[in-house]
């Protein structure tokens, strides 16, 4: 199709404006005794045009390369990289919780007739009933705004019959997982998008009344299909060979065991024995082998967003981490290294700008900023305490801890504009509770404090709280309305709220009821040594003299209280 005359005049001035610029480029740049050369315009346009293309192409190939992505992830072996920085700062980085201007804490709570479980939201104390569950549950999980999960029908080795699902709604049980005949559900654990459950199941030995001697099975559960749970593990406890117990399972149903001994007579601490992962469906079994007994000290757990398991590990420089030295295996007795494990490759990176001569006696997700919370015990009084790690900046930054009349508060959670939630427990072993993630003594008090050490106290309606996890702020609005007082179950009339000041005075005269004994015998059956003078307690006590820490002085006072400001080694007893 020849061109219309509009288009051709167009052509034409554009041809027009390319020659009178190259025009300028010539006059400017070639000096004018070759222009003798360039005298005719056809030489001058032929001059032009290569001129032309030796200014364009590089321009073009200068364009076309500064799109292309150039950088690369360095790829690691299957060992421990401690100075891997740039592949944490690249891909160790859980996916942070949006930040809301408020946010809702949820705990449970006992009454002379049931477990309570409570929302309230944290700036302004505002009170919710979430649900009224039996006295014999344990272990709650919010799966959504309408439903929560737990373990039901507990005897009274706190074992469960069922996992039931629970309708807030429609206040009924809508689904239940029974428990095979003979054993007793313990623990499970769910996937980051709660879809997929995995259960641990025990049955204790006739002889000895304990775990150790008896059976243990682990299984992998569908929501959406529960009737037909997958067996993954069925084992007997022994003295010598670990059993497999659950600490992680991801999205896509693959599943990451820790191996322990119930009742170690190495002091009972008995995790840590070597990881595993199973696929969903029971195949592909497999040791992890940079995951082995002697080379991490605390139990694993996974990242808000399954990308990554967090342990405090262990480098080997005080000797094999497998060895008993002072009744525990060195690996638990002294973890020096923070770590993570990526749960698709399998490999470990050490976090950096950690001092390699303290020890790491705990460490978990904060699932509210993305951030690693480290306990740190130091032969250096300065650097001990409760630390906040950056995964972005490879930066560690301790949280200050106030006390109450000389007892320190203890860590909770991190919360937005830079507070964390703070609280003081109760030192009675029968305030053990059981409805939150893990066992953990309740608090007596709550409180919020920020960067400059100011106090802001949460009031609640009940004297003791098992804190059971933080919501974005209304969460349950959809279900329950702005806010309800929850006054439907009256506490017994000698418990009453605990003033501001953290005082405990009147701890004493409410009770957990069915739960007074509940520490003791927990302690019995799983961790106890059947013949040992050292028992999983004493750990904590045996991390800080390690150090080389004296009883009684100051060093070992804040040693201890360090240990206990999160109460994972302990909790990790029943």
């Amino acid at each position: 199709m020849e061109p219309t005359s509009s288009e051709a005049n167009k052509q034409q001035e554009l041809l027009a404006n390319i020659l009178q610029k190259i025009q300028k480029i010539v006059d400017t740049y070639i000096p004018k005794k070759y222009l003798a050369y360039l005298s005719n315009k056809k030489l001058l346009s032929i001059a032009g045009g290569v001129l032309f293309l030796l200014i364009i192409i590089p321009i073009f190939l200068l364009i076309s390369s500064a799109g292309r992505d150039t950088s690369t992830v360095p790829t690691t072996g299957a060992t421990p990289t401690p100075k891997q920085t740039d592949n944490i700062k690249k891909a160790a980085q859980p996916t942070p919780a949006t930040k809301k201007s408020s946010q809702t804490l949820v705990y449970g709570t006992w009454t002379s007739q049931t477990s309570v479980v409570r929302a309230v939201d944290i700036a302004t104390s505002t009170p919710t009933t979430i649900a009224t569950l039996p006295l014999t549950v344990k272990k709650v999980s919010i799966l959504s705004n309408n439903s929560l999960l737990y373990i039901d029908q507990t005897d009274s080795n706190d074992y469960g019959q069922r996992i039931s699902v629970f309708n807030i709604e429609e206040n009924q049980i809508v689904t239940n997982i029974p428990v095979d005949s003979g054993f007793g559900i313990d623990d499970y654990i769910l996937s980051p998008n709660k879809h997929y459950l995995v259960l641990w199941e025990a049955k204790l030995s006739t002889e000895t009344q304990t775990l150790q001697g008896g059976a243990s099975r682990v299984y992998s559960v569908d929501l959406t299909q529960p009737a037909t749970p997958n067996l993954l593990y069925d084992e007997t406890a022994t003295t010598t060979i670990p059993i497999h117990y659950p600490r992680a399972i991801l999205d896509s149903g693959r599943v990451f065991t820790d191996q322990m001994i119930p009742n170690d007579p190495r002091g009972g601490a008995g995790w840590a024995y070597g990881m595993s992962i199973v696929d969903f469906d029971g195949s592909n079994k497999q040791d992890i082998s940079t995951m082995t007994n002697g080379t991490y000290g605390s139990q694993p757990s996974l990242s808000p967003d399954g990308k990554y398991l967090l342990f405090a590990g262990y480098d080997g420089t005080k000797g094999d981490g497998a060895a008993v030295k002072n009744g525990y295996r060195q690996a638990l007795l002294t973890p020096n290294t923070v770590e993570l494990l990526d749960t698709k490759t399998l490999q470990r990176y050490g976090l950096p700008n950690l001092a390699d001569s303290n020890t790491y006696s705990d460490v978990q997700w904060d699932k509210q900023s993305g951030n690693v919370i480290i306990s740190t015990l130091s032969p250096d009084t300065k650097q001990m305490g409760i630390y906040s790690y950056d995964l972005g900046k490879l930066h560690n930054t301790q949280i200050s801890l106030p006390s109450a009349n000389g007892t320190p508060y203890g860590y909770v959670s991190q919360l937005p504009s830079n507070k964390t939630l703070i609280g003081l427990q109760s030192t009675d072993s029968a305030n053990l509770g059981n409805l939150g993630p893990s066992y953990s003594y309740a608090y007596t008090q709550l409180a919020t404090v920020d960067e400059k050490g100011k106090l802001s106290y949460l009031s609640l309606q009940d004297p003791f709280a098992q804190y059971i996890t933080i919501l974005p702020q209304n969460y349950f609005k959809g279900v329950l309305g702005t806010h309800t007082k929850a006054l439907d179950i009256p506490a017994p009339t000698a418990a009453t709220t605990l003033a501001p000041t953290g005082t405990n005075s009147n701890s004493q005269l409410y009770t957990f009821f069915l739960k007074t004994t509940l520490a003791s015998h927990r302690l019995q059956i799983k961790s106890t040594p059947l013949s040992s003078a050292l028992t999983c307690q004493n750990l904590g006590a045996a991390r800080c003299a390690a150090l080389g820490l004296t009883p009684q002085t100051s060093a070992y006072v804040a040693c201890q209280n360090t240990e206990k400001a999160t109460s994972a080694t302990l909790n990790a007893c029943y």
